[in-house]
């Protein structure tokens, strides 16, 4: 059995693009200064394809050369998000609207993680794909989710953006690196 010590955490997921990042990350400072919250600010804003994971450093190069095996035969895709939702009591997120290119890619890099490096995802991934970009979580007290709620449906807020690429995220002990990113599309 493997000392937990030596193992570090990832996850794998399409992180948002300019400008549409920026205007997130804005959201995510206004619920900051609403509230006090601001656990989701340690990721960049994201909608994550395989959740958090354990495993050995050594391991790393083979997750990016089984990611760009899956890119590869990807093609940069457009990605709508539409309006504020949540999680209650503590998650809020902003709604990108489903499509089965993001569905599609979330199934490939579950299925093909497990297959070819025994990565399992956690039992979550069984429930049916739900792609959101959060902008509060934890921290958020109960008490406040539907003050911010209420406060984000009231903004119009819909915008799209292209998906390039996808990245693998380590935490280093704090918040989320972006440790690499891998484009769609042949790879050299």
């Amino acid at each position: 059995m493997s000392d937990s010590k030596s193992l570090s955490l990832y996850y794998v997921a399409c992180l948002v693009s300019s400008p549409v990042k920026e205007e997130i990350m804005a959201f995510m400072k206004e619920i900051e200064r609403m509230t006090g919250a601001k656990h989701a600010q340690k990721s960049p804003p994201h909608i994550t394809l395989f959740p958090p994971f354990k495993m050995k450093s050594d391991n790393e190069n083979q997750v990016i050369k089984h990611l760009k095996e899956i890119c590869k035969d990807i093609s940069p895709f457009e990605v709508r998000v539409n309006g504020v939702s949540g999680f209650a009591p503590r998650v809020v997120y902003v709604n990108p609207v489903k499509n089965m290119e993001l569905s599609d890619l979330r199934d490939s890099i579950l299925t093909g993680l497990e297959e070819s490096l025994g990565i399992i995802a956690d039992r979550n991934t069984k429930k049916p794909f739900n792609p959101h970009i959060t902008i509060a979580n934890r921290d958020l007290k109960k008490e406040d989710y539907s003050f911010v709620i209420d406060y984000f449906k009231k903004i119009q807020f819909e915008r799209t953006y292209s998906q390039n690429n996808l990245s693998l995220l380590k935490h280093n002990g704090k918040f989320w690196d972006v440790y690499d990113t891998i484009s769609f599309g042949p790879h050299l």
